[in-house]
């Protein structure tokens, strides 16, 4: 008998998300992190995947209503985790868990494009912090009483986008 180090994912997701439509499901199979003894050259591989291919190619081709589903082992359960891949797995998956979209109220007769944004923001910040959704408005973004964001408002306008 050895312990499982995957993660149920189905008891993460909320109720009321099990009854939204999904349009399509984005599979991550085992991913085995700390696999060959924790070997540091190997974790620098799996993070260039996952760096220069699947999260680039996720944020390209992302839609809202999309459901990331990661099945099989996350940790490779052979042997203890090493500090440092770890580290990189929790950070991956909070990475995956937000891709970035943004809100953007517009003064009347601005110029400001998503072109424009992206390429003030490319020297700026890393390339998974820009936002992959652009929503340009001349309205007001939508506020709670507290006169914070009404952030399920703003998500739920890109879901139905």
């Amino acid at each position: 008998f050895r312990k499982r180090t995957s993660i149920n994912y189905f008891s993460m997701i909320k109720e009321a998300d099990l009854h939204k439509p999904v349009k399509r499901v984005w599979v991550l199979g085992d991913l085995h992190f700390g696999v060959r003894s924790n070997s540091l050259e190997w974790l620098e591989i799996q993070k260039d995947f996952f760096e220069n291919f699947f999260i680039p190619t996720l944020k390209k081709h992302y839609k809202p209503g999309d459901v990331l589903v990661q099945v099989g082992d996350t940790f490779d359960n052979r042997q203890s985790i090493n500090i440092r891949v770890l580290h990189y797995a929790v950070n991956l998956f909070e990475r995956l868990g937000e891709i970035l979209c943004s809100s953007i109220c517009l003064r009347e007769g601005s110029k400001l494009s998503v072109e424009l944004l992206n390429e003030f923001l490319s020297d700026k910040l890393a390339a998974f912090k820009i936002p992959v959704k652009i929503k340009f408005t001349y309205n007001p973004l939508p506020k709670i009483a507290s006169g914070k964001f009404d952030k399920p408002t703003m998500r739920q306008n890109f879901i139905e986008e």
